[in-house]
């Protein structure tokens, strides 16, 4: 599958003007050489730029203790009309949670459309983002699983950024991962979207074809 079938693929999941303009853009820029991924690298990043470290050390133990490499970043109940669709996503299954995540989080730490003076703010959003998708998490904090994981991991932003700097943006973090999923669920445009659900989906919509592309690398490799 070329570049342009995955990206038409991922348009019809996400639906969204903005992420066109970040896959063309990655388009325009794949064949420049990148340093070998290091998602670790993530969390330290943050705290350099400014993200509170005592809660990105406690994310970082909750990562590790409710076992997101070990689990699946595609939630148990994805299923799409569209066969092409569906297909991509089943592949996608393999790539695990953290890793995922991480992904996510360097990419929107390095969105050109985000002025770097907000890029922390974002990153923090995308080490959020998915953390409903985790059922042990869940059942940890007495969060509802499986009624959608953006409506999880909307309750446990809140919970994790109570009584930290980041306690207002915490629930408009939740607030946007609740429209997103109205827009995935096609309920309401991408343009209400605010900035910050707006960067996640680019960053999070890139994070799926260079998966996507790592997958078919991989699959070439041991051909």
């Amino acid at each position: 599958m070329d570049f342009f079938t995955r990206a038409k693929i991922l348009s019809q999941v996400d639906n969204h003007i903005a992420s066109k303009r970040c896959l063309a853009t990655h388009q325009q820029d794949k064949n420049k050489e990148l340093p070998k991924e290091n998602h670790d690298d993530q969390f330290f990043l943050l705290v350099d730029m400014g993200i509170d470290k005592k809660l990105i050390d406690k994310i970082y133990s909750y990562f590790i203790q409710f076992d997101f490499k070990y689990q699946s970043s595609v939630g148990q109940k994805v299923s799409f009309l569209d066969k092409a669709v569906f297909d991509t996503y089943d592949k996608l299954r393999t790539v695990n949670l953290y890793e995922h995540t991480l992904r996510v989080v360097s990419n929107a730490l390095n969105d050109k459309e985000v002025d770097v003076t907000q890029r922390p703010l974002v990153g923090l959003f995308a080490l959020l983002h998915d953390t409903g998708k985790s059922e042990k998490l869940c059942d940890y904090f007495g969060i509802t699983y499986g009624n959608g994981h953006e409506r999880a991991s909307a309750e446990f932003i809140q919970i994790i950024l109570h009584q930290t700097p980041y306690e207002k943006l915490g629930k408009m973090f939740s607030d946007e991962l609740i429209l997103i999923c109205d827009v995935k669920s096609k309920k309401k445009p991408y343009e209400k979207l605010g900035f910050y659900g707006a960067a996640l989906y680019r960053s999070d919509a890139l994070a799926r074809v260079q998966e996507l592309e790592m997958l078919e690398e991989k699959k070439a490799g041991s051909a």
